[in-house]
């Protein structure tokens, strides 16, 4: 029971760490460098999703990182 708390947590925080990422920090970087560090960690919240998550939905964020 905790596991599973403990992975829901992570899921949202993930999810809107990612969320940001799309709709502002990727859409309003204007250096090269910025933008390099945010795909980067874009790709590691997916990664650390891709840890814990099963089946389909482990599937499509390894897909994505």
């Amino acid at each position: 029971m905790y596991r599973k708390k403990i992975e829901d947590e992570l899921t949202t925080i993930c999810r809107e760490v990612l969320e940001l990422l799309d709709n502002f920090l990727l859409k309003q970087s204007q250096h090269a460098e910025g933008n390099v560090f945010f795909w980067k960690m874009k790709g590691d919240y997916y990664r650390y999703l891709g840890e814990f998550l099963v089946q389909d939905e482990r599937k499509q964020v390894i897909d994505k990182a």
